[in-house]
């Protein structure tokens, strides 16, 4: 915070020794307003068209102390200067990303691999491969954090987990076995009528028909497209493979490539697994029972606003389905579309709805250390918030490979939290022991994994940190990690953002400008170093790390934004959900290094949903898929465009369908899988694909 403190303040010194004062070297291209030079004269100041100029008045000021052999410092202090305002892109960089080289080197190392036209919209095969095989040499990496920072974090921070401190932890964790029928009741009911799906070119679409659980590969809708080099085919797969998938055109390939899985009812929450880097990927997804189905275990009783008291016990599950991937050649992966994706475990829960789900984030690099260490498990904690006002850790076991699907019951959790007089509405994970955590009371607290290990008593832990934030509920809560872990955003029902630092949490405080109304979405991108979210209109907006008091639009929609996705450690690319069913996605990188550059956007897909009842030709409810749009660019100014008023627009208000909306999404965040990208929707379908293009 005290580089932020230097950032804001600029010194100008004048020695008054009758020569020109000297400027700043960060701001050579900023015309410098001129003082009072002499003690012999004085000077008057007008300005003209912005342009500071000087009028020397004659005469003497007799008053003054006439000192010829001693020269007058005086110094002189003024604000920000604005980067869009006159200014070069060098001091553009320094004004909003700062000005040492652990703030300037990353930013230029990620703008000459990530600022080219291959990757305006989403991220190309060819900048990912990049990514992956950049230089591990020297003592900082690609983000400006210290490597023995890194490494340590991802081996001796994982040292409590090996230790007898992580077998009391996964020793309080009771995960019991439990049989389909009985997995069922936590889950959608499947007496649901299915779901027409309509997916493919716009002028010959293909139907499909799925049910809770069921999946399909949309790329059977679509034409294969040209033929590609074989040598480029070979780097994908072998030759024998390929010869089997498609013997009679070997050399084609389809046009889009991916699954869509029926969960069965609105998808809440979603997030993929990460230190998996083989062929497995696992998603972890929520899709909450049915209201019919909550009507049985609530007992009509009014026990205070919703919001900021605890719900009955309804039961939830935790869906971990798995999706294959190719061996690759090349260090990327695509999508194994001859291996439908499958449910790999059920967790069933009897805490209430499950509205956040998020894994720990941090690496873990010991597997050459721990190689003879086969009891225990490699650490996969998933963290979860449930409508009992509690968050709950515990480690799930993804090294069992088997293919029939596993159903267990989580009576006990390995750590779980609640604080006094309120319940926790967020969180957001620290580090490999650490995880902060927003509550209702506008509270935020940071609890340790370890300490709670380490007590025999099943009480709720006490956090070792816990200040007021906000004075209202907490919407959302993130940390800047890997740059700065210790600095942390939030959101709250009154609109406010505000951004703090846990080594200084009453001083070291910035807000942002007030929206009208709260929002939940809030991430942060470290290519970036900016924290992402919305405004209470149609924008995704950047708040940098050092320019937090101010905005940049970054995305434009048509309709409110209801999702972002987790920001990837390998790619500076967003994806954005709104209610009107689209996923738009785009690389803001350009546009936040000089604000003159065009910004380019491109929507990955629309979804629509509408109900079947009353319907003799479909089942039940029907969504349809819209593909193919192209990028364009986007008038980010606020206010109607000229083509607005062309189409007609301006001042129309669009009330969309629930099941229409986008409620989550994800990029994976493994390296290997780096370009793949998840959405589920209100209509309970997930979508799945690839969207790293050649």
């Amino acid at each position: 915070m005290d580089a932020m403190n230097a950032a804001e303040q600029q010194i100008v010194v004048a020695e008054t020794n009758g020569s020109t004062p000297i400027p700043d070297q960060d701001y050579e291209d900023e015309i410098v307003t001129q003082y009072p030079a002499s003690e012999f004269s004085d000077e008057e100041y007008e300005a003209d068209e912005g342009i500071n100029k000087r009028r020397k008045k004659t005469g003497k000021n007799l008053d003054r102390p006439q000192k010829q052999d001693q020269p007058n410092t005086q110094t002189y202090s003024r604000g920000l200067l604005k980067p869009s305002n006159h200014s070069s892109k060098t001091l553009q960089l320094r004004l909003t990303f700062g000005s040492g080289d652990q703030d300037i080197l990353p930013i230029i190392h990620t703008r000459d691999n990530w600022s080219g036209g291959l990757d305006l919209t989403f991220p190309s095969r060819e900048s990912l491969q990049v990514c992956i095989g950049w230089n591990s040499r020297g003592s900082k990496d690609i983000f400006g954090v210290d490597r023995e920072t890194i490494i340590r974090e991802t081996t001796t921070g994982w040292d409590w987990f090996y230790s007898d401190i992580g077998t009391r932890f996964r020793g309080k964790q009771q995960i019991l076995p439990i049989t389909e029928d009985i997995a069922n009741t936590y889950l959608p009911s499947k007496e649901m009528p299915k779901t027409t799906v309509l997916i493919g070119p716009s002028d010959a679409q293909s139907t499909f028909l799925l049910g809770r659980g069921e999946s399909f590969n949309f790329s059977s809708a679509w034409p294969s497209t040209g033929s590609i080099a074989i040598k480029q085919e070979a780097e994908e797969v072998s030759a024998s493979q390929a010869n089997e998938r498609a013997p009679d055109v070997p050399n084609r390939v389809k046009a889009r490539e991916g699954w869509i899985v029926n969960l069965g009812n609105k998808i809440q929450c979603l997030s993929w697994a990460p230190n998996r880097e083989g062929s497995s990927q696992f998603l972890a997804i929520v899709a909450p029972i049915f209201d019919s189905q909550k009507a049985q275990f609530d007992d009509g009783n009014i026990r205070g606003a919703p919001a900021f008291t605890p719900s009955p016990l309804y039961p939830a599950a935790i869906q971990i389905w798995r999706f294959e991937a190719r061996d690759p050649k090349s260090g990327l992966r695509k999508l194994d579309m001859n291996k439908p994706p499958c449910l790999h475990m059920v967790i069933c829960t009897e805490f209430g709805t499950i509205s956040r789900l998020c894994w720990c984030p941090i690496s873990v690099n010991r597997d050459s250390d721990d190689r003879n260490d086969t009891k225990t498990t490699r650490p996969a904690l998933l963290a979860g918030l449930w409508s009992d006002g509690t968050v709950k850790v515990f480690n799930v076991d993804l090294s069992d490979s088997k293919s029939e699907t596993t159903y267990v019951h989580l009576k006990t959790p390995a750590f779980q939290v609640k604080p006094p007089s309120t319940v926790c509405t967020c969180f957001t994970w620290l580090s490999p022991t650490d995880i902060a955590i927003g509550c209702a009371n506008g509270f935020i607290g940071v609890w340790s994994l370890v300490q709670s290990a380490r007590r025999e008593s099943l009480a709720y832990p006490e956090p070792y940190l816990y200040v007021p934030i906000h004075d209202t509920y907490i919407l959302n809560v993130t940390s800047a990690y890997p740059t700065y872990p210790y600095i942390i955003a939030a959101t709250s029902v009154g609109g406010q953002t505000r951004l703090i630092s846990l080594q200084d949490p009453a001083a070291e405080v910035v807000d942002a400008l007030r929206l009208r109304i709260g929002t939940q979405c809030l991430i942060y991108s470290p290519f970036l170093r900016s924290f992402i979210t919305n405004d209470e209109g149609d924008f995704v907006r950047l708040l940098p790390l050092r320019r937090f008091f101010s905005s940049l639009a970054a995305l434009k929609s048509r309709s409110i934004i209801t999702s972002l996705a987790t920001a990837s450690l390998h790619h500076p690319c967003i994806l954005a959900g709104n209610a009107g069913g689209a996923v738009m996605g785009n690389n803001p990188l350009r546009k936040l290094i000089h604000s003159k550059e065009k910004q380019w956007q491109q929507t990955w897909f629309s979804h629509e949903w509408i109900n079947g009842e009353n319907n003799n030709i479909t089942p039940g409810p029907v969504a349809k898929f819209y593909d193919g749009f192209k990028a364009e660019t986007a008038s980010l100014a606020k206010g109607s465009s000229a083509q607005d008023k062309e189409t007609g627009h301006v001042g129309m208000m669009t009330v969309y369908e629930e099941q229409t909306a986008i409620t989550a999404i994800a990029w994976n965040p493994n390296a290997s899988c780096s370009g793949w990208a998840c959405a589920g929707m209100g209509s309970g379908l997930l979508r799945v694909e690839d969207l790293a293009h050649e």
